[in-house]
């Protein structure tokens, strides 16, 4: 008998066979598993037949045989899940049996269908295994995700596996285990389980005992959730709302609640305070002048998007609630070094090329022409003469010519600033609600608002670069200093024309576009501060960057991703490994809809960002002339010019010398300067 239970407990502790991609570890992979050789389908649970085999008997080169293996998910999904961008592994157990030595293992094409997202690879059956049959395998494969990154209840999960044999011979595919694919789900949800509020609605509100007390629930599409509650005499009533954190593609409406009294009575629009750290979005809400009685508190939600929440209520007294402008401090500066990985005690001061430098050159020149034309020189002075005309050329005209034309802004080219408005504007753009999550998701995320095929042409000034251990140097702007996110960001809804209500409330959209936008400046400056390093020391006090982007996986919450496109020549491993390592332990954004233009703004940056974590771009082009030299080379030819000159004053002076004692000691001299004989 105990050994009966103890089975029992054994296999009652196994996953049920069962068929979801989902955020627990057995969700993740998919089995491929059949009934019957006819009965086949995609499961959590290695079970079913141990292999399925066919025969092409009559399979030759003039009459090939295809064969379609077709593996559907059942049952069908029923979660919300969110699709990563790689996939972790794809393996196909197929044999030959002929094929012993797994010489001749035939192609395989696979098709694997996500959704409304569909995949296909072919992969090659030569060279599988160099000894035996081995399994055909994909590893960290990136997914085409362009038909959006959620996968939904009731769509479609498919793997369909094509070959063609050529010549008589047995196949068979291993299964049970053998034969599977993994996809590592970060998030997902039932919505039906999620729904713990319901029934909650205008008809029928549920009613709480306690107000003070925290209660959960879920926006599942267009639902409307109401809690009923009774309000005592009081000064200011608080709600406080925690949104947890969804990807943005199902992100519920964050309106205030509306509050409903006796007949139909609406409360007046609250004073706000939102802040959003990634992981939860916190609304905490004043409202005054309610009376004595029955209240309703109700908030809806849009359809296919779904959020969990947890609410509750105080009771406060004036000049105590959050939303106090008295206990907001207004912080939102950009703090520049968290990402400076160079030497500052090794730093160069690079300073633009001037053109005083250009005008010393041609002086320098002409004189050296003038003089060798106008006044004999021997064969030495000639020859000095022309390497400093060489030096100076070089130095003083070619070199400052050419660094001048590299530090000057080119044809498109933009600076930080019109950069951030850019990226500004179409944050506000994909802020309204009727924007799809695909939209938002590929413009928010973008690295410097710039999306997969789009190009960016930016100059910024460069005052000094820190040398890095490897060789390497890192670029510092002072662009990037003493940056208030918050002035740029109110500074934009400002030439907007986006004020508050006639209630005295932001529009909610500019709330979600202040939160979006506050977290995406402070992602652009840091990339910013962290990607500026270059192979070489500058000549110039310039930088130009000029990329073609393309897609990238993103990093951060799935509610606001971050940094999902990379710049062409950066590899997508060595993209992945730097925004790991850059991406800051934690961020949180809070902005009071009451009445201030301000925002409180914290952030930790990375502990593990070091210097073996920064790429180098080539699209990040320095003002570097045609020598490092220059400034040398104009002085080298200054000075020989210098002691041409003193040279040739030495010799006039003994030349004019020798003339007088020539002529004083001439028979022909009467002794006065004036009297010859």
């Amino acid at each position: 008998m105990p050994y009966a239970l103890l089975l029992l407990f054994l296999f009652s502790s196994l996953p049920m066979a069962s068929a979801e991609l989902g955020m627990e570890d057995y969700q993740n992979t998919l089995f491929l598993a059949c009934d019957a050789d006819d009965e086949c389908d995609l499961n959590n649970a290695a079970a079913g037949e141990e292999t399925i085999t066919g025969d092409a008997s009559q399979a030759s080169p003039l009459t090939p045989k295809t064969i379609i293996l077709t593996f559907k998910m059942e049952p069908s999904q029923t979660q919300m899940a969110l699709l990563p961008d790689i996939m972790r592994e794809l393996v196909v157990d197929l044999r030959v049996r002929e094929d012993a030595l797994g010489w001749n293992q035939p192609d395989l094409d696979v098709y694997l269908r996500l959704g409304a997202n569909e995949q296909e690879w072919s992969l090659s059956g030569s060279g599988v295994s160099p000894n035996l049959p081995a399994p055909y395998r994909i590893e960290d494969e990136p997914l085409d995700l362009s038909a959006g990154r959620m996968l939904r209840p009731n769509d479609m999960i498919e793997l369909r596996i094509t070959f063609v044999l050529d010549r008589p011979a047995n196949w068979e595919l291993q299964l049970r285990g053998a034969s599977s694919f993994t996809i590592p789900i970060e998030w997902s949800v039932n919505p039906a389980t999620a729904n713990v509020d319901e029934p909650s609605s205008d008809s029928q509100p549920r009613y709480l005992v306690d107000v003070e007390t925290s209660s959960s629930g879920a926006l599942v599409d267009g639902d409307r959730d109401c809690w009923e509650f009774n309000l005592p005499k009081h000064e200011i009533f608080s709600i406080t709302i925690t949104w947890y954190n969804v990807p943005i593609e199902v992100e519920q409406p964050h309106d205030p609640p509306e509050i409903i009294g006796e007949n139909n009575r609406r409360a007046e629009k609250p004073e706000v305070r939102t802040t959003f750290d990634g992981d939860k979005l916190v609304m905490a809400m004043q409202y005054r002048g309610l009376a004595e009685g029955d209240y309703s508190a109700c908030w809806g939600g849009l359809p296919g998007h779904f959020q969990e929440y947890k609410w509750y209520g105080r009771f406060a007294h004036e000049g105590m609630g959050p939303t106090d402008p008295s206990h907001f401090t207004g912080d939102a500066i950009f703090k520049t070094g968290t990402a400076t990985m160079g030497d500052d005690s090794k730093a160069v001061e690079l300073e633009e090329v001037r053109a005083s430098s250009l005008f010393i050159g041609l002086i320098l020149i002409v004189l050296i022409l003038g003089s060798m034309l106008m006044m004999p020189t021997s064969k030495s002075r000639g020859a000095a003469l022309s390497i400093a005309l060489v030096l100076i050329l070089i130095g003083g005209v070619v070199n400052p010519i050419i660094t001048l034309g590299e530090e000057a802004r080119g044809s498109g080219e933009i600076e930080i600033e019109e950069l951030l408005e850019r990226h500004m504007e179409a944050i506000w753009q994909v802020s309204s609600p009727s924007v799809d999550g695909q939209t938002k998701v590929e413009v928010i995320g973008s690295t410097l608002g710039v999306r997969a095929g789009e190009e960016i042409s930016l100059i910024m000034p460069i005052d000094e670069a820190t040398p890095l251990y490897d060789g390497r140097w890192q670029l510092h702007t002072s662009e990037l200093e003493n940056k208030r996110i918050d002035n740029l960001v109110f500074d934009f809804l400002a030439k907007k024309g986006i004020s508050p209500d006639s209630d005295g409330s932001m529009p909610q959209q500019a709330v979600d576009f202040i939160l979006h936008a506050g977290r995406a400046i402070t992602l652009d400056l840091l990339l910013l501060e962290a990607i500026l390093v270059v192979d070489d020391l500058p000549n110039g006090a310039a930088a130009h960057i000029k990329w073609t982007m393309v897609s990238a996986t993103s990093t951060g919450p799935s509610a606001s991703p971050a940094w999902n496109t990379r710049p062409n020549d950066i590899s997508l491993a060595d993209w992945a490994m730097f925004q790991r390592a850059l991406y800051p332990d934690s961020m949180a954004i809070s902005y009071c809809d009451c009445g201030l233009d301000e925002l409180d703004f914290s952030w930790g940056p990375s502990d593990s960002f070091d210097a073996d974590d920064m790429v180098t771009s080539t699209g990040i082009i320095t003002a570097n002339g045609v020598t490092e030299w220059g400034t040398q080379l104009l002085t080298a030819g200054a000075a020989i010019v210098l002691l041409v000159g003193y040279g040739e004053k030495k010799r006039r002076d003994n030349a004019r010398e020798l003339a007088y004692e020539l002529a004083y000691s001439s028979p022909l001299y009467s002794g006065t300067s004036d009297k010859w004989k």
